[in-house]
């Protein structure tokens, strides 16, 4: 696993520029939309989606057969990439909490760490919910596939959420 790790870490520097893009990206529009936290939730957004991206690099060029005629099980090539997502994730979530911070300094707002807690708790979530729906997805369907499959994971997440939406409203509850 470890080899599995030092190869997407490698992939992940030869894509660099793409990190710095999101690091800038996550400064303008965070003092851009002056919140300060939405550097957090974009950030680990798109690097966890950056994680799930590497299994496109190993299928290209019919990398696959290749890998796996090295000392690789697919056990151990799954578990390299979730422990990959979580890595990267933890560490994207740190970097954007410091720009959110810095931003939030630099903006004059005061925040309490009740809503940092709140906000940080809530871009793990939706950093597990897309690793734990995409990553799956992603490795059953091979990569033309697996965009149809996305659409339809997302469409269904959609509607559950349309439904629960007009659910409460009907009974009246406040989601807010």
């Amino acid at each position: 696993m470890k080899g599995l790790l030092i190869k997407d870490c490698k992939l992940m520097k030869n894509n660099a520029m793409f990190l710095v893009i999101i690091i800038i990206m996550s400064i303008g529009f965070a003092a851009g939309m002056k919140n300060a936290f939405f550097a957090i939730g974009y950030a680990t957004a798109l690097i966890s989606i950056f994680s799930v991206n590497t299994i496109a690099y190993d299928e290209y060029d019919n990398g696959m057969p290749h890998l796996f005629s090295l000392p690789v099980s697919r056990k151990i090539y799954v578990k390299e990439k979730y422990v990959f997502a979580i890595l990267i994730s933890a560490v994207g979530m740190t970097i954007a909490t410091i720009i959110s911070f810095v931003v939030s300094v630099f903006l004059k707002e005061q925040y309490g760490i009740n809503e940092w807690i709140a906000i940080l708790s809530l871009s793990m979530f939706v950093t597990i919910l897309i690793q734990g729906v995409v990553l799956p997805v992603r490795m059953k369907f091979d990569s033309e596939k697996h965009k149809m499959a996305m659409m339809v994971v997302f469409g269904a997440l959609a509607a559950i959420v349309g439904i629960t939406f007009a659910l409460a409203e009907m009974f009246g509850i406040n989601l807010e």
